[in-house]
């Protein structure tokens, strides 16, 4: 489904899949996200390790996950009329009590999230309409929902206060295969400066 709001587009799908599969695997997930090193800031301590793994190239649940997202982009792209074959490279957010995301944007063409156990949460998005001014729009974590989006929009999570854990997975889609494949970059050549060592740092969706 696309929604429209003034000047801010995006889509919206809900995932067929086994939802209870990917909660009940999430802790194992974080743990051996939180033996990498952390590399940014980020009060959401998988987040903070973002660059480093990615989720899309999981087993499992995830895996079928992965498959349906790359299946919902390439409709999204025949709607926007833009390439479908793009890199995309995912984390998990494990959200606990207090934790957030400050408004923050992304440096890449296309942005995705999905919901695995949203609760009472949403995500606030921030945009100017056709006759310049500044609006937000606010979008439920309802559970199972996929929301694809323009990675310039600025957007925020406030802080988590509902029971248990808020589970999300984000994922940034860029065209440039950023040197997959190399041991190393140059500073020049660097994302978030952060070197991505091989391929399964990032999965190809492409037009099947």
């Amino acid at each position: 489904m696309i929604i429209t709001d003034n000047n801010f587009v995006y889509r919206r799908s809900m995932y067929p899949g086994n939802l209870e599969a990917l909660i009940v695997d999430t802790p194992r997930r974080e743990e051996e996200i939180l033996k990498l090193p952390k590399i940014h800031e980020w009060n959401v301590e998988t987040s903070s390790r973002a660059a480093l793994y990615n989720t899309l190239a999981w087993d499992g649940e995830w895996a079928n996950l992965a498959g349906w997202i790359e299946g919902e982009w390439s409709e999204y792209a025949k709607f926007l009329g833009v390439r479908p074959e793009i890199y995309a490279q995912g984390w998990l957010n494990v959200f606990r009590a207090g934790n957030s995301f400050p408004a923050h944007v992304h440096d890449c063409p296309w942005h995705g999230f999905f919901v695995v156990r949203g609760g009472n949460s949403y995500t606030r998005f921030y945009y100017t309409d056709l006759r310049g001014r500044q609006r937000i729009h606010d979008i439920p974590s309802v559970d199972g929902t996929l929301i694809l989006v323009p990675g310039w929009y600025y957007h925020e999570v406030s802080p988590w206060a509902g029971p248990g854990l808020r589970i999300t997975m984000a994922f940034d889609m860029f065209y440039d295969d950023w040197d997959f494949g190399r041991a190393e970059r140059s500073a020049s050549q660097t994302r978030e400066k952060v070197a991505y060592t091989c391929v399964k740092h990032a999965r190809l969706f492409a037009n099947n």
